[in-house]
């Protein structure tokens, strides 16, 4: 890969925090999937019923024999006045859904959904207790030490892409004895619902696509160059100051010369630290992490004092990994380069270079080191649908989208691309003023009440509004840190930095 001074510098400060989110034809409606005879989890949360489903390995080749997906399923606490069944996902890919899914109904989700939705949880291939976590987590070591663990890439990760995903959920479906389904899905899970909606149109009966991912761009670099211009409006927006974004403009530009600045009161700020702090300025509100350095950023730009940024960096709390966030870190990998449907070599990716630098001199280069994501994949790939022209393949049902105007990790641009995907049958709720990612049922009242009204009765007029996403707006329901979607973006974060 081409490798800039800057870029073997800054490359492991500058991808804290910045990743996101992200076929063939048949399976799912022909395949009766059997109950695994195993018993029931020993550590299902209590609220849930868990159990195993058989589902083919290759759903193009059911020869290969069939893997084992955990589910858990909250019951509609009025059966009276059950709707059917409500499918979940929390993005990433390569958080569990079960175990956080307990965790989001204690929590988060407004009681009229618990009483009206079966809510059902599906460990996806390499998470939870489903298949390939044993594999998957061993990967997930060895590519933090630098292997790229081929066992994996080439054996397991073309049977864990979001095509056959989705035919796990419509096997689960079909064992579930139900005709049609609700989904809710965040970040990475707008691409595995959008998917599974252009897979089974006639299993829909309301959908929710909050934090949409792109559907149409086939790739992680085309993802990671889309992204630069969110980060460079959400630095404005925090900056608040034409001179501050000028002066962070000129820092860049002396960084490209030398490995450190010495800024006016004689402190040095190196080449690494001023990396993560502007990674840092695209962070989610939710971590906290800009609140941690904003002033130091402030008095840097302002009057270029460093002493006061370089002594708050090292006070940012980020979360200590575990095992099992290296699990996550090698199932995001294998996912989002297993979906590639217009995937780029080596040489193209590094062409690609000059035109990040050009579409921001602060963020061009924090983009293109994401590009190293799927930077030589040598796994066998399993292409998604692009999804377009989505009015004519559902039959008149309504889907409602939810995208934040300052997301850093689903740019606001692509949730606009998702509406132009579905067309009159979408309504898109654009969340404004708040640099997050992940609103529904999350504590934003105005979003919480619009998806609540649409999973209850989509047959409704729903059309295109704004909700405010000050602080100042939100319920204090729960731990916002340990909200799943939450969740999974902190260890993202912290995994990259």
């Amino acid at each position: 890969m081409q490798r800039s001074f800057k870029y073997s510098i800054l490359s492991s400060a500058l991808l804290l925090g910045l990743s996101a989110c992200g076929g063939g034809g048949g399976g799912g409606q022909g395949f009766t999937a059997p109950v695994v005879e195993a018993p029931i989890s020993d550590n299902c949360p209590g609220n849930l019923t868990c159990n195993f489903l058989a589902v083919p390995r290759n759903y193009q080749d059911e020869s290969e024999g069939t893997v084992n997906i955990h589910y858990g399923i909250h019951l509609a606490t009025n059966p009276a006045s059950r709707i059917g069944t409500l499918f979940v996902n929390y993005g990433g890919p390569g958080g569990d859904a079960v175990q956080a899914t307990s965790y989001y109904i204690d929590q988060w989700i407004p009681a009229e959904i618990l009483e009206r939705f079966d809510i059902v949880a599906m460990d996806p291939r390499g998470a939870g207790k489903s298949a390939f976590v044993p594999e998957i987590t061993e990967c997930g070591q060895k590519l933090y030490q630098g292997d790229n663990c081929p066992e994996v890439t080439v054996n397991i990760a073309p049977d864990m892409g979001t095509n056959t995903v989705a035919r796990d959920m419509d096997s689960l479906r079909a064992h579930l004895g139900e005709d049609t389904i609700s989904y809710l899905g965040y970040s990475y899970g707008t691409r595995l619902g959008s998917v599974y909606s252009s897979l089974f149109p006639e299993r829909i009966r309301a959908l929710v696509l909050d934090s949409p991912v792109s559907p149409t761009i086939g790739n992680v670099t085309g993802l990671a160059f889309s992204r630069v211009g969110a980060y460079e409006s959400i630095a404005k927006f925090r900056l608040n100051s034409d001179q501050r974004f000028q002066a962070l403009e000129g820092l860049a530009l002396q960084y490209s010369e030398s490995e450190t600045y010495i800024a006016g009161d004689g402190e040095s700020l190196s080449a690494a630290e001023a990396a993560e702090a502007i990674t840092l300025m695209t962070s989610l509100e939710a971590s906290g992490y800009w609140q941690t350095i904003q002033s130091g950023v402030f008095e840097l730009l302002d009057n270029n004092n460093a002493a006061l940024l370089k002594s708050q960096l090292p006070k940012v709390n980020y979360p200590t990994l575990v095992a099992d966030d290296y699990r996550f870190n090698a199932m995001f990998k294998a996912v989002m380069c297993t979906d590639e449907s217009s995937p780029l070599s080596a040489n193209e990716i590094d062409a690609m270079f000059p035109d990040f630098m050009n579409e921001s001199l602060v963020f061009g280069l924090v983009g293109y080191v994401q590009t190293s994501e799927c930077y030589q994949w040598n796994g066998e790939q399993d292409p998604i649908p692009v999804i377009e022209n989505m009015e004519q393949v559902l039959s008149g049902q309504k889907v409602l989208l939810v995208a934040g105007e300052l997301d850093p990790r689903t740019p606001y641009s692509w949730g606009v691309q998702m509406e132009n995907s579905y067309g009159d049958n979408a309504a898109l709720v654009t969340v404004t003023d708040v640099v997050e990612h992940g609103f529904s049922f999350t504590g934003f009242s105005c979003v919480d009440k619009i998806t609540t009204s649409y999973l209850i009765d989509p047959s409704q007029e729903f059309s295109d509004t704004a909700c405010p996403g000050n602080f100042q707006g939100r319920s204090a329901i729960g731990d916002l840190s340990n909200h799943p979607v939450k969740k999974n973006n902190q260890i993202r974060e912290q995994l990259n930095k």
